[in-house]
């Protein structure tokens, strides 16, 4: 494992053009820090599978690409799960395909991340359209060993929509540490994008994650429950 990694993990659905714009921002970051930076794509059973066009891949940026081969709905638990199998730092900044953190909040973690705590779960403030609006739930930075403490994402909750980061956010205080926001960096979404033709019904979720968490915690359930390939395009 690379101590002076930082592993970017997006999980990302039928989402070919936001993950272009996302090769194209990195592609404007400074060499140094291209060069202390990985990224994780998960492609969670696209329609059509997720490909980067050859000159499209930042210089000198570790980049892999995984596909779930099966169309599993609302697989968010299974793919963050690969990714972080997959990733090699000691850090993973996990946030979702149409989520951007400058060049320069990546660098200003990447100097710091000897001072991070791997007992501590990191957020930053959310901006659209230059407003902030309500910090996201499932865009954060964390240690690799303390979301494998956790047990990963919970894949029972795969199949239906929500509760998935709310129930991995409450295992993650129970199990390993503490949460804070960093006010010195932010998020910006630009555009937005959303998930399309997925019933977001939480009926069956939000009885699931009521279930789970009136029981003592279980030992971790099976991880990774999907045939997958992986691609590594640069190492």
């Amino acid at each position: 494992m690379n101590s002076s990694l930082i592993s970017i993990v997006i999980n990302a659905y039928n989402a070919q053009a936001a993950l272009e714009r996302q090769l194209a921002h990195w592609a404007g970051f400074a060499p140094e820090v291209r060069a202390r930076l990985e990224v994780v794509i998960v492609d969670d059973g696209s329609a059509q599978p997720l490909f980067v066009e050859p000159g499209k891949l930042p210089q000198g940026l570790r980049f892999t690409l995984a596909r779930i081969e099966e169309d599993i709905a609302w697989n968010m638990p299974g793919a963050r799960n690969l990714g972080a199998l997959l990733a090699r730092g000691p850090f993973l900044l996990m946030h979702d395909i149409d989520h951007f953190l400058s060049g320069d909040g990546v660098a200003l973690l990447q100097s710091h991340l000897h001072q991070l705590s791997a007992k501590t779960l990191y957020n930053f403030p959310r901006e659209l359209d230059g407003e902030r609006i309500n910090p996201p739930v499932n865009c954060f930075l964390c240690s690799r060993d303390g979301f494998w403490q956790v047990g990963g994402y919970d894949e029972d909750f795969a199949g239906a929509y929500g509760h998935e980061d709310g129930y991995f956010l409450r295992q993650w205080r129970e199990r390993v540490g503490d949460m804070l926001m960093l006010t010195d960096l932010h998020w910006e979404v630009q555009p937005r994008f959303a998930t399309q033709h997925l019933s977001r019904d939480t009926t069956r979720n939000s009885a699931l994650y009521r279930q789970k968490v009136a029981t003592p915690p279980a030992p971790a359930s099976t991880r990774l429950r999907f045939p997958w390939t992986v691609q590594v395009l640069a190492s």
